[in-house]
């Protein structure tokens, strides 16, 4: 007996994002500031986007009496590396065009509350909505990546200057670069020599 895809996809994770209402940058900072009025968490939760952190997301339907969709995915951890990544969740209310959340979840130690891991994923969500995807894209491995060991790191305070305003100096504190140059001493070797008797008559 075949079934409807809304069936299928109430029973199944899968990867398509066309029932998740629109997500976008500003709503996620306004969500953010409304919930977690931390400027440093909403920038850390953007961090995990861009630096590919938030993988394996899935999309859900909720049952019927929930009427919502749920987006799952994992966030890799930023210190301990080798243990598990975090688990998280978002519930977003399926009848409505704009976003509208009801509940999401981490399993971090703020996963009670709202955490950057749940930021980095609306980031994420909001960003192959901006793209016009409609599902998950695959992930690309680092290997099939062109490398980018020469691309500077992003700091912040950091900014692009004109060439005439860099200041270059040595790597030398500047109490120690006009301390005069030590005097070498001069060491002299004598040459021992040998007195022959026989030149004294």
């Amino acid at each position: 007996m075949a079934t409807s895809s809304d069936s299928v996809e109430l029973e199944f994770w899968h990867k398509n994002i066309t029932k998740i209402p629109k997500v976008t940058n500003s709503f996620v900072e306004d969500f953010a500031e409304k919930n977690l009025p931390i400027k440093a968490t909403v920038t850390r939760g953007y961090k995990f986007f861009h630096e590919e952190y938030i993988h394996d997301i899935e999309v859900k339907l909720c049952k019927e009496e929930d009427s919502g969709v749920v987006a799952r995915a994992k966030c890799f951890r930023s210190m301990k590396k080798n243990e598990d990544p975090h688990k998280l969740s978002v519930v977003f209310e399926s009848s409505s065009i704009e976003a509208s959340i009801n509940k999401y979840m981490c399993s971090c130690a703020a996963g009670q509350g709202l955490c950057h891991h749940v930021l980095g994923l609306l980031y994420t969500l909001a960003h192959f909505q901006l793209l016009g995807l409609k599902s998950v894209p695959p992930m690309v491995s680092k290997t099939s990546k062109a490398q980018r060991w020469h691309i500077p790191s992003r700091k912040e305070g950091i900014k692009a200057r004109p060439v005439t305003d860099l200041i270059i100096q040595k790597s030398k504190p500047k109490d120690k670069l006009h301390e005069p140059k030590k005097r070498r001493e001069r060491c002299v070797v004598w040459q021992a020599r040998s007195t022959n008797p026989s030149s004294n008559h």
